[in-house]
């Protein structure tokens, strides 16, 4: 399973095995669930073993992970896979060390290239506690999470869970959070958050927060996804054109 065509085989006979056939391949991982969740052909087999299996039968996945340690399976780029599968798949009593280790490291987890997508799956499919438990402490700490674009994917998945009144007071406050909105607009995912965040400013934050970019276009009009907020926002730049314009 640690290598490409072994991974397949290994896929395919999963694919057509009933339960126990499945199972007994599956116990072929035990001791090695990690190594296998951090290699970039093997984490595909487990990932199907957690979504084909009796949550019985891969409990000794959720064992070793929980004995090596989730945050370090968490943050590796194959390995946030399988947590975002366990979490999306199992009861949460089943992956409740898990699911409890992640909740206490919310704010740092958030900032690390692949975490967030862990925290993103538990705001999708965790239960109504952990989801608020990470949607507080993701927009009470946005204005620091904001200022790193990983920090920024999980604030904008936190704040489309919200209640509209809640957005809004989000929005105003990062927005008064001086040159914050102006190098978020300068990333990818930051884009993504103040377009969003700049929908439901409330009238008189949404002139002032389109005087701040006006002054900054020169800044923001730099980048490619700087340019595409100004365009958003109705700021044009002489000698700039937004990238649908191109060609045409």
């Amino acid at each position: 399973a640690q290598e490409a065509r072994g991974c397949r085989w290994v896929q395919a006979a999963m694919a057509g095995a009933v339960r126990e056939e499945g199972a007994a391949l599956a116990s072929e991982l035990r001791g090695h669930v990690v190594a296998a969740a951090e290699s970039p052909h093997a984490n595909h087999v487990l990932q199907l073993c957690i979504n084909t299996l009796e949550a019985e039968d891969i409990q000794f996945i959720i064992d070793e992970v929980v004995e090596v340690g989730t945050i370090r399976v968490a943050t590796n780029k194959y390995g946030c896979r399988i947590i975002q599968r366990l979490v999306e798949r199992c009861p949460r009593q089943q992956v409740q060390g898990i699911v409890q280790t992640i909740l206490d490291d919310v704010r740092g987890l958030s900032t690390r290239p692949y975490s967030n997508f862990v925290l993103q799956s538990l705001i999708m499919h965790g239960s109504c506690d952990d989801r608020q438990r990470i949607v507080s402490i993701a927009l009470e700490g946005a204005a620091e999470l904001c200022r790193v674009p990983h920090g920024c994917v999980v604030v904008l998945a936190a704040f489309e869970v919200e209640e509209p009144e809640r957005q809004a007071a989000l929005a105003k406050r990062v927005g008064q959070e001086e040159g914050l909105l102006v190098s978020m607009a300068c990333s990818r995912q930051g884009a993504a958050l103040v377009s969003r965040l700049f929908d439901v400013l409330p009238e008189r934050e949404h002139c002032r927060t389109l005087a701040v970019f006006a002054a900054a276009a020169g800044t923001v009009g730099a980048t490619d996804h700087g340019r595409e907020t100004l365009f958003a926002m109705g700021i044009y730049i002489a000698g700039c054109a937004s990238t649908d314009s191109v060609g045409q």
